[in-house]
C-alpha cells in the first residue's frame, strides 16, 4: 500500500462523490450525502483543478433536484413523469460526463476551468 498525495485523495474523494450521485438512482439518501461532502470539502479543492468538478456536482445536485420536485408536483397531469424522465437523464448526462472528464483530468466544462485566455 503505498502513499497517496493530498491530490491524488482529492481525486479519490471526487471520485467517490460521483458513485454517490450515480448510486442516488438506487437510493435518493446518497445523492443528498453526496452533496454534503461537497459542501463540507470544498474548501479542500479551492484553487486546484478539482474546484470545477465539486462546482459541476453541486450544480447536478441542485438542478436535479428541482427538477425532480417539478415532476413531482406535477405527477397529476402526466407531465411530470415527462419531467421526471428529463431529470434522471440530465442527472445521469452530468455524473457521466463529470467523470470522465475528472478521469482525463479536466474541467467537466471548460468555461468552469476559469483559466486564462491566451491574448
Amino acid at each position: 500500500m503505498g502513499y497517496k498525495t493530498r491530490e491524488q485523495r482529492l481525486v479519490d474523494l471526487t471520485y467517490a462523490v460521483y458513485v454517490l450521485q450515480a448510486l442516488g438512482f438506487v437510493t435518493l439518501v446518497t445523492f443528498f450525502i453526496a452533496a454534503g461532502i461537497n459542501l463540507v470539502r470544498a474548501r479542500d479543492v479551492r484553487d486546484t483543478w478539482l474546484a470545477p468538478h465539486f462546482r459541476w456536482q453541486l450544480r447536478t445536485f441542485w438542478s436535479g433536484l428541482l427538477l425532480a420536485a417539478a415532476g413531482l408536483l406535477t405527477l397529476q397531469y402526466l407531465v411530470g413523469y415527462v419531467i421526471l424522465l428529463v431529470a434522471g437523464g440530465w442527472v445521469l448526462y452530468r455524473i457521466i460526463v463529470g467523470a470522465t472528464h475528472l478521469k482525463h483530468q479536466r474541467a467537466p466544462y471548460p468555461a468552469l476551468a476559469r483559466e486564462p485566455r491566451a491574448p
